[in-house]
């Protein structure tokens, strides 16, 4: 969507906003991926709000010329052991309709937003294997070497690499989690201070070559994510959000749509074949050159199919698939580590870091939409006035 094309907001959806009432404002941040003010006041909410819609005006994303090139996006879920990534290559982007298909059984869903949005990259990986930095302890000048080597070997590679620089960086947000215990672990701080030393490096390179590193970096919150996604399984399945009260339950629900999407896209599994049906069908797809290697490789022995039928956890499940997909791909986007055996096999990290980016895509189409439905209501507000004009000045 060309930048010329938004429409600049200003003071006057201010009025409008403020007639809202404070749960349609609520539900308006968390379907935009807004994490609530504190407090929760109808004031907080509407300039919330407002603010998010002004920075429409200035999204790379909404901005950027398709027609030139396609926009990179590199989603990332951090992790010392469990750095988990996911790069996005969109080369159109339609917010103007979305297709609205119904399922009998699970209700209706959003499909297709009219982009072409391809993953080129999807993987996790242990930082000590991946940048050769054997030493576990928390000493800062390990990781400041270990941010190092992940900037420049993975986020910005060298020309040998297919990846191309990324427009957008989103990176998940990390919390000060204590485990039930009374002090934060360890292995949180660790997390923690190299999301933040990675951030922090980012910025830098983008100081010091503008013309050259010059992403969005967006810090990503993790519970507005999870709840978009919570409520979405629950709209495809019926099921009232209520009852999906822990993080465990949270966790499980992302784990099965993205095990969904990975059955559709690389097993081939039929829409009625799918736990979800039609109204979960992904909104992104693979390359053909990797897609076809897939079906290659499982038209190649029916072994290849029957193996991934044995997992039954949606999290291995989810590994196991995403590492087809990277031992698949091509030589300057394949990961290729020593320890791959040994690794945990769980695909927690792999399913977030994805629908971090999707969720991104997803949450400005609904500030698009929102925002289309504030200029339908002002443009009827001023047709009213000019209805009403008339009619004072004929009497």
């Amino acid at each position: 969507m060309p930048k010329k094309n938004l429409i600049q907001l200003t003071s006057s959806y201010d009025d409008l906003l403020k007639s809202l009432k404070s749960t349609t404002l609520k539900h308006y941040l968390q379907q935009s991926g807004i994490p609530l003010p504190t407090p929760v006041n109808k004031v907080n909410l509407f300039s919330t709000l407002n603010q998010s819609l002004q920075e429409l005006n200035v999204s790379p994303l909404l901005s950027h010329d398709y027609g030139k090139r396609p926009l990179n996006l590199l989603s990332v879920d951090v992790g010392v052991r469990n750095f988990s990534f996911c790069r996005f290559e969109i080369s159109k982007l339609g917010f103007g309709s979305i297709s609205q298909t119904k399922s009998k059984k699970k209700g209706k869903g959003q499909v297709s937003a009219g982009s072409t949005v391809v993953v080129t990259q999807w993987y996790k990986m242990n930082l000590h294997e991946f940048t050769g930095i054997k030493d576990e302890s928390l000493n800062p000048l390990n990781y400041s070497k270990m941010v190092n080597k992940l900037i420049w070997n993975l986020i910005y590679p060298p020309s040998t690499s297919s990846c191309k620089y990324p427009d957008i960086i989103l990176v998940e947000r990390q919390r000060f989690r204590s485990g039930s215990q009374n002090n934060v672990l360890e292995t949180i701080l660790k997390t923690n201070v190299l999301e933040h030393m990675l951030i922090s490096s980012l910025e830098t390179a983008s100081l010091m070559r503008p013309e050259l590193y010059h992403p969005q970096i967006i810090s990503c919150s993790p519970q507005a994510m999870a709840w978009f996604w919570k409520h979405r399984y629950c709209e495809l399945t019926g099921i009232d959000p209520d009852q999906l009260k822990t993080a465990s339950d949270n966790k499980l629900v992302r784990l099965k749509i993205v095990q969904d999407w990975l059955n559709h896209l690389i097993l081939g599994q039929k829409e009625l074949e799918l736990e979800f049906g039609v109204s979960n069908t992904p909104m992104f797809q693979f390359s053909h050159g990797l897609q076809n290697r897939v079906i290659d490789h499982f038209n190649a022995s029916e072994k290849n199919v029957t193996r991934f039928n044995r997992f039954k956890s949606p999290s291995r499940r989810v590994y196991e698939l995403v590492s087809l997909l990277n031992t698949l791909n091509d030589d300057g986007l394949r990961i290729e580590l020593d320890d791959e055996e040994t690794a945990l096999k769980k695909g927690d990290d792999m399913a977030d870091s994805l629908l971090h980016g999707v969720s991104y895509l997803m949450f400005h189409y609904n500030k698009v939409k929102i925002k289309d439905e504030l200029d339908r209501q002002m443009l009827e507000i001023a047709g009213n006035k000019t209805k009403k004009d008339k009619t004072t000045k004929r009497k």
